[in-house]
């Protein structure tokens, strides 16, 4: 194994956990502003930088307003929180890096993610400030192939708002944009990451700049891949079902991930 996947491994082995008050925030020191003229001083951070930008990343970069960290970032963590879709009794401070709990640990849309990276918890834009915008960095968040877990329709795309993963969508392919920002479950429970999910609705009829070409030949004996199997991000197919016990015991307070980890994270 190589030096990153064996820090990756041992976080969520040993420092994923329900707790909160186990879960530093990231602070200043861990993300400085970076410009132009202080390569020199943050080398590391600045490679991270070009690598998800280019050569010229957008300066001056506060890396205190990412929401999302790849592994190969130069941030080393000490714990990282888990958080289910389930009522909690505060929610978690701004600063909070995290990952889907244990409930969905195999097929959620922000666990299959968690293969690339995490993710940090930040305030949310102004709903307009996101539907104004021409483009939107995110990360994919399906399609999930889990039974009674759908996308909200065959014109809907699901999408974690994501900045730092590099990944753009212009948001003038969609007919209506929509921002859920959910801070409680339906039985009113405060969640304790809220997920800051964008909703992209395709008009019917798909902007092109002339008539659209013919669909492609499937190759012999296979299926042609659907236009929604195209997603950013990462995905996987035929999920299974975490066992029941291992969240009740995640939820006593333990550092928790599904062994091996590397199996499936």
């Amino acid at each position: 194994e190589t030096p990153l996947t064996q820090y990756r491994s041992r976080l969520l082995s040993s420092g994923a956990t329900y707790t909160l008050s186990a879960v530093p925030t990231l602070t200043r020191e861990q993300l400085p502003v970076l410009n132009a003229s202080n390569e020199a001083e943050f080398p590391d951070w600045h490679t991270y930088i070009h690598q998800l930008y280019g050569s010229r990343p957008p300066y001056p970069l506060d890396l205190s307003t990412l929401t999302w960290f790849y592994w190969f970032s130069p941030l080393r963590l000490s714990a990282i929180f888990l958080c289910d879709i389930s009522d909690s009794p505060t929610e978690a401070p701004f600063g909070t890096p995290w990952t889907g709990g244990v409930d969905a640990w195999h097929w959620g849309p922000e666990h299959v993610v968690r293969r690339a990276g995490f993710f940090v918890h930040r305030p949310p834009w102004a709903a307009s400030s996101y539907q104004q915008s021409p483009r939107i960095e995110v990360m994919r968040v399906g399609p999930i192939e889990q039974p009674g877990f759908a996308e909200g329709g065959s014109d809907a795309l699901w999408f974690f708002h994501a900045i730092g993963s590099g990944i753009y969508v212009p948001t003038s392919v969609f007919s209506k944009l929509v921002v859920r920002y959910a801070r409680r479950t339906s039985g009113r429970g405060l969640i304790a990451v809220p997920r800051i999910e964008l909703v992209g609705h395709l008009p019917r009829t798909w902007p092109r700049a002339g008539p659209p070409p013919p669909p492609p030949r499937p190759a012999p004996h296979r299926r042609a891949a659907p236009l929604r199997k195209l997603t950013l991000g990462l995905q996987r197919s035929q999920p299974s079902v975490p066992d029941p016990a291992r969240a009740a015991r995640a939820r006593s307070g333990a550092c928790v991930a599904p062994p091996p980890y590397c199996a499936s994270a």
